[in-house]
């Protein structure tokens, strides 16, 4: 069949899963409140490997360049890590990619002020193996929750704008995503 920006995520998974990764999640875009617009990703899908070298068979094979090639419009981004995330992903995610300069965590005022509901489900430092832009990442931190508005507006205090400000300023780039089933 052919590959279009909506069935790419599902035509993914099945390459994935003929490679014996497993599905953590698969997600559409909600809202982008920080980052640049090529930032916000149409989809967020995460898999998990027993080994690296399986995810880079999928990045490599005739199957996903032919399926990729198809959809030259979809903006992509494919991170890797050797952190393994935590699993059982709950219905809304936020993704906050940054680009850190130095060995500060630039991100821990922000998640120290996490809603009780919300839990850093993956937290690694990354390396993006392929895609379609530039791909400034050095961290991805991902947390989920149970429901759309906590993040939302948890994100939205006046305290978090602030701490989001300084994320910005001390680091070369931050995007922050949220996303739902």
């Amino acid at each position: 069949s052919l590959t279009d920006a909506a069935t790419y995520p599902m035509q993914l998974g099945d390459l994935v899963a003929a490679e014996g990764g497993t599905q953590l999640g698969s997600f559409q875009y909600v809202h982008g409140l920080d980052g640049r617009q090529a930032d916000e990703w149409p989809h967020l899908n995460a898999y998990a490997f027993g080994a690296a070298t399986e995810w880079i068979q999928v990045l490599t094979s005739p199957s996903y360049r032919g399926m990729a090639d198809k959809v030259p419009q979809l903006r992509r981004l494919e991170l890797s890590s050797f952190v393994t995330a935590q699993a059982d992903w709950r219905e809304v995610v936020v993704l906050m990619l940054v680009r850190e300069r130095t060995r500060e965590d630039v991100l821990a005022n922000l998640l120290a002020s996490m809603p009780v509901d919300g839990r850093v489900v993956w937290d690694a430092p990354v390396e993006a193996l392929s895609g379609t832009g530039d791909q400034p990442w050095t961290r991805a931190v991902i947390l989920d929750f149970n429901q759309v508005e906590v993040p939302m507006s948890w994100l939205r205090t006046e305290h978090n704008q602030t701490e989001r400000a300084l994320v910005h300023g001390r680091s070369d780039n931050f995007a922050l995503v949220v996303y739902q089933r």
